[in-house]
């Protein structure tokens, strides 16, 4: 996931707005209002300390389709574990990775999936396989390509 320039700018001006808020509230010693303003100040920085930790992600899977090695990832088992945002699902799947020249690697993980996937997996009751790639070093750190 990357953060948009939008995104970035709504979050500084709830933290600006926030932070006079709170400031004015503390003055004062309004309750209410500390509790407002100090939402608007909690709250940027935390989807702010969120986006980067999703950027760092999305760099290392990023990396894994430069420079990994391609293989493919077998979906036995997806299990849908909770809350879907839009089109996609947050579910624990039960995989096994294939790469040449090595034994497939059983993986259990958490993981965001397409409704496509998810659909073909469960009503189908058939193996899924996609392309995949996985880190040289660490096999058990793969991506996949949906």
């Amino acid at each position: 996931m990357r953060i948009r320039p939008i995104g970035i700018v709504v979050l500084a001006v709830m933290l600006v707005i926030g932070g006079i808020a709170f400031a004015l509230s503390v003055a004062s010693a309004n309750l209410a209002g500390i509790l407002i303003g100090g939402l608007f100040v909690a709250i940027p920085l935390l989807l702010f300390w969120y986006a980067i930790y999703e950027a760092r992600r999305a760099r290392r899977e990023e990396r894994l389709f430069r420079e990994g090695i391609r293989g493919t990832v077998r979906i036995k088992e997806a299990k849908f574990a909770g809350f879907g945002i839009g089109d996609q699902y947050r579910v624990r799947l039960s995989a096994e990775l294939e790469l040449p020249d090595r034994p497939a690697l059983p993986s259990v993980r958490r993981t965001w999936m397409p409704r496509f996937a998810l659909t073909h997996i469960n009503e189908l009751k058939r193996d899924l396989v996609l392309p995949a790639f996985a880190d040289r070093d660490d096999p058990s750190r793969f991506v996949i390509q949906w």
